[in-house]
């Protein structure tokens, strides 16, 4: 089974105050308590169905990832990165940051 949060449940919270207060930067623990309150109890009353997007995965299989403390040396900035993390960049092994990956939002 694969669960993720429901796209439309995501886009219906971020309506709430709440957000607005984040966008401008300010700090959850920051933002008043009746703001909060009004997300967090909305959140609350919401049916599984709603919060979660439920899907069947038949064909997948668990396997654990072996942990390692492998490791390998930046090409860029000579910091030392575990091995699942490197990237190779001009064929060289580079650190996450230094291979110039950038998350879209």
């Amino acid at each position: 089974m694969r669960y993720a949060l429901n796209p439309d449940f995501v886009d219906a919270m971020g309506k709430f105050e709440f957000f607005a207060y984040r966008k401008k930067g300010v700090e959850p623990s920051q933002i008043p308590a009746a703001v909060t309150d009004e997300l967090m109890n909305w959140v609350y009353e919401q049916p599984d169905e709603v919060l979660f997007k439920v899907e069947a995965k038949p064909d997948f299989r668990y396997a654990k990832i072996k942990g390692s403390f492998s490791k390998a040396k930046c090409s860029l900035c000579h910091e030392y990165v575990f091995e699942r993390y490197v990237r190779i960049k001009d064929g060289q092994p580079v650190c996450i940051p230094c291979s110039g990956y950038e998350a879209k939002m």
